[in-house]
């Protein structure tokens, strides 16, 4: 089976971290990357 990958952005590190631990700990999907950014320079 193909996992999904996931890629997190957020400002926060700690969500960041959070984020990865929840996703990672699903046989099926990883996390690939994480980013910070604000959100205005996003859009």
């Amino acid at each position: 089976m193909t996992k999904i990958r996931v890629l997190s952005v957020d400002d926060s590190a700690l969500m960041r971290q959070i984020m990865t631990e929840i996703i990672n700990s699903h046989s099926d999907m990883e996390m690939v990357a994480t980013a910070r950014t604000r959100w205005w320079r996003a859009i």
